[in-house]
């Protein structure tokens, strides 16, 4: 495992950020370990029903899970507004940051994820890779 800290800026997209900086660096397979920062707006979606939550204002992030390399991020996010209140859910493109955003990534070196549909869900959901340290090229 291999270890990366990222440091986002005023006015940057979380998920569009993230999606780069996997790619930059030939990412394959990583999980958010920790965030801590605040947003200007945001934009979550459920799952199942799609609905979307498209909110401005001043938030602070909760909590941020999730997997992601260089062709995918599956991410959920909780934020709490100026009132404590929490809402929360998979996270999309429209999460700004308001003043930073300090994510801790540990990229997964033997594995590759990808995203396949799945015949069942009719979803694309996670196909997991092991490869060999040896075999990864750099």
């Amino acid at each position: 495992m291999k270890e990366h800290v990222v440091r986002l800026l005023p006015g940057e997209d979380i998920l569009e950020r993230l999606e780069m900086y996997c790619r930059k660096f030939n990412i394959e397979a990583a999980y958010i370990a920790t965030c801590v920062g605040s947003l200007s707006a945001l934009k979550f979606r459920k799952g199942l029903d799609k609905k979307v939550l498209a909110l401005s204002g001043n938030f602070e992030v909760v909590s941020m899970v999730g997997t992601l390399s260089k062709t995918y991020g599956h991410i959920h996010m909780s934020v709490s507004d100026s009132d404590f209140n929490v809402k929360g859910g998979h996270m999309t493109r429209g999460c700004i940051v308001h003043s930073t955003a300090e994510i801790v990534l540990v990229e997964l070196e033997e594995h590759q994820l990808r995203r396949n549909k799945d015949e069942m869900s009719g979803y694309k959901e996670l196909h997991i890779i092991r490869i060999s340290k040896a075999c990864k090229q750099d």
